[in-house]
């Protein structure tokens, strides 16, 4: 994320400390050219779309499904596991996406939709379009 920090705070100097919101992080990304991207935020269907025998797609919610699949194709048991989860709660926050990260960070658990009532939501739905399609369609 330096590059992109850097890029918002108008510095190779950045402070890590203060960070960057929610929506600055988003306006950077959705404002440059997909292959330009850090592969962690690209569009992951670019990797995807030229994949001929890619047939099924899983959330990691349904790591099982996926571990199921993988031991009946191959014929070779395995275990996948869920780590470095996020910590969630229900617990809806306003105004979070406006908040500087270290804010963010030192709030602790919170339900990750409180995102969606950011200024860029939409934009970062419309950007990420295809990727959200195949996510809905997802095992």
């Amino acid at each position: 994320t330096r590059p992109v920090i850097g890029m918002v705070q108008g510095t190779d100097a950045i402070d890590l400390q203060r960070g960057i919101s929610f929506d600055e992080f988003i306006a950077a990304v959705i404002g440059q050219e997909a292959m330009q991207l850090d592969p962690h935020w690209r569009p992951q269907y670019l990797y995807m779309e030229n994949i001929k025998h890619l047939s099924k797609v899983y959330r990691l919610e349904n790591i099982g499904k996926l571990q199921v699949d993988l031991c009946d194709i191959t014929g070779s048991s395995l275990q996948l596991r869920h780590r470095n989860k996020t910590r969630k709660s229900d617990e809806l926050l306003t105004g979070i996406a406006a908040m500087p990260s270290a804010d963010i960070e030192a709030l602790g658990s919170f339900d990750p939709r409180s995102f969606e009532s950011s200024d860029m939501y939409n934009a970062l739905a419309d950007y990420y379009q295809r990727d959200l399609e195949l996510y809905l369609g997802a095992e």
